[in-house]
């Protein structure tokens, strides 16, 4: 099996980060549509929130691994840590917050998910 050049796994991370923004964009109307047209309140649905998250990530990891066909925790890994880095530095940038210990174990989550995700996507079959 011959070495594919490093782009492929860049271009992969782009895209497994594209499916997670755009996972998170339909996530988010959901939620919104939930929680605009039922009773439950936003303290309540924390759990669900962090639950969709991880989905979303794992799920963008996996499409990265099965377009990178190897290397899946790395490019998972990747995928995620772009749009991690992204939301730290809109957060510090944007608003001048820092990152709280709740925040940190989050992101390690999302992080930890699209890396599986990937490790899954690349032994997926075709």
């Amino acid at each position: 099996m011959e070495e594919q050049p490093t782009s492929s796994l860049l271009k992969a991370s782009l895209y497994g980060s594209g499916i997670i923004f755009a996972f998170m964009i339909l996530t988010s109307a959901f939620l919104a549509f939930m929680y605009r047209f039922t009773a439950v309140e936003e303290q309540a649905a924390g759990w669900l929130l962090l639950l969709l998250g991880c989905g979303c990530f794992a799920a963008g990891g996996a499409a990265a691994g099965l377009f990178a066909k190897r290397r899946g925790l790395i490019t998972g890994g990747m995928a995620a840590g772009s749009l991690v880095l992204l939301f730290i530095l809109f957060q510090y940038l944007g608003f001048d917050g820092v990152m709280s210990i709740a925040q940190t174990g989050q992101y390690a989550l999302y992080l930890g998910s699209a890396a599986l995700g990937g490790a899954v996507g690349v032994n997926l079959r075709h």
